[in-house]
């Protein structure tokens, strides 16, 4: 699913007059750079997460995940921002901004498009991580 998101937000934003894309690698961050007049200049680190829902034995949601993601914390943002760490591709403070787009979505075999009631979040990755890790939470 991130892969295809991923490639669909690169094929829309080179549509756009003034918009630049750049992809990172599959273990890097971010996953796509957007830059250029229509981003009003400076590059916006956009980094994709996907996590399904966790379907009971009795098909039943209960509120978890199946599987986790991981943000940087706050922290790493705000004391290191001049480093360049090792898996990224500029420091944190070169960015304009640092976007997480968070997907969660409900697996479902047994329906022919697989995948339901998807939910996606944007927002400003320093908003939605903490010194303990991301604070979003799967709702049923």
């Amino acid at each position: 699913m991130e892969i295809e998101l991923r490639q669909h937000l690169v094929q829309a934003v080179r549509q756009v007059n003034g918009a630049e894309v750049a992809e990172g690698t599959e273990r890097s961050y971010p996953d796509l750079e957007f830059f250029g007049e229509a981003f009003g200049g400076g590059p916006r680190a956009v980094d994709i997460k996907c996590a399904r829902r966790k379907v009971t034995k009795s098909g039943t949601l209960n509120g978890n995940l199946n599987n986790r993601f991981t943000l940087y914390t706050g922290n790493t943002y705000f004391l290191w921002s001049k480093l360049k760490f090792s898996g990224i591709l500029r420091p944190f403070g070169d960015y304009q901004e640092l976007i997480s787009m968070v997907v969660i979505y409900t697996f479902a075999p047994d329906r022919q498009e697989r995948i339901t009631d998807i939910q996606i979040v944007v927002h400003e990755t320093w908003k939605i991580a903490s010194h303990r890790g991301p604070r979003l939470h799967a709702s049923t």
